[in-house]
């Protein structure tokens, strides 16, 4: 574990940004430190944070339950007519859909933070019978809140990247097929909500289409990583690379969502190793964890395949933080 952390460490102190993404820059850099605190906690402390965290995603999820239901047709109305690639007529997309926000800037964030709690929240029910009243009425809650807020998120990648999680960890564990078939049959509940609430997945001629967009960014990535193999564009200046090797560029395409990519096209091949030895290392020991913790974890890397959570704090800080929980379980 330490020292891919200390390889990535270094290669980010190689490539510190002139004027680049402060945002970015706090996710990448903070990530690793609150991991290093995390580890170092003990057993109470982490007990009692826990509560803490799926109280705040109760919170933020009631918000967007609260959204959905009364905000989002007042912001669709507001934001009709804006100039197609326009920040309002993302608005528009996403209000007109009934995709809650939260407190996020996009849904997919939104739903990614809600992922890494959703395992949390069963894990508190199930691994600790012997909870007080108040501890259980909290976990139950948080599940019904969270998964709500989730799935009116209608996030097509947090749904696949938990149920491939789900797949992965079930795969090495002792599971019955009772409750095979009831994950099983879960996932293709939520996945239909979430299909069910998403129409404009069928019109190709959407602005905001998501599986074409993210082609184009990926082929984008593509192309600076095949022109700058070994450093990278420059750190934050993936957006400036869009507009330069694209035909049509896109102001907004700040990120290609695929971290891997964007890292690699950014900081260059050393930081993509690091990067990824690292978020291995830390999958490596999800196999002394329980179960829906190793789910927790493994999570926000298969959504970063798709999206780009681990460059925004308000999402990625909770996984950092799981991990290095994960580090000082497995050392025991």
């Amino acid at each position: 574990m330490w020292l891919p952390l200390v390889l990535w460490t270094a290669a980010l102190a190689l490539r510190i940004p002139q004027s680049g993404v402060p945002n970015d820059l706090t996710a990448l850099a903070g990530g690793p430190i609150i991991l290093c605190a995390a580890a170092t906690m003990q057993d109470r402390q982490r007990r009692g944070l826990l509560p803490a965290l799926l109280a705040a995603g109760t919170i933020i999820s009631g918000f967007a339950i609260w959204q959905s239901l009364d905000l989002l047709p007042d912001l669709a109305a507001a934001s009709a007519g804006a100039p197609a690639g326009s920040a309002q007529a993302l608005l528009h997309e996403v209000a007109s859909r009934h995709r809650a926000l939260g407190t996020f800037a996009l849904p997919t964030l939104l739903a990614g933070y809600l992922s890494l709690l959703i395992p949390l929240s069963i894990d508190m029910l199930t691994r600790q019978r012997t909870k007080s009243l108040s501890t259980r009425v909290l976990a139950y809650g948080a599940l019904i809140f969270i998964g709500a807020g989730w799935l009116l998120a209608r996030s097509l990648g947090a749904w696949m990247s938990l149920a491939v999680a789900c797949a992965v960890v079930w795969c090495k564990r002792r599971v019955t097929h009772r409750q095979i078939a009831a994950g099983l049959i879960a996932m293709v509940i939520c996945g239909v909500a979430i299909l069910a609430g998403r129409p404009g997945l069928w019109n190709e001629a959407s602005a905001h289409h998501p599986l074409r967009n993210r082609l184009v960014y990926w082929q984008a990535a593509g192309r600076m990583i095949a022109q700058h193999p070994f450093r990278g564009v420059g750190p934050g200046q993936f957006a400036r690379a869009y507009n330069t090797t694209t035909a049509a560029p896109d102001r907004w395409a700040r990120h290609a969502h695929n971290t891997y990519l964007q890292m690699w096209a950014e900081r260059g091949v050393l930081a993509f190793i690091a990067w990824c030895w690292l978020i291995i290392a830390v999958l490596k020991q999800t196999a002394s964890l329980s179960p829906w913790l190793a789910v927790a974890l493994w999570t926000l890397p298969l959504h970063n395949l798709v999206d780009f959570s681990f460059y925004v704090p308000q999402v990625c800080f909770l996984w950092w933080y799981l991990a290095g929980w994960s580090t000082r379980k497995a050392q025991g």
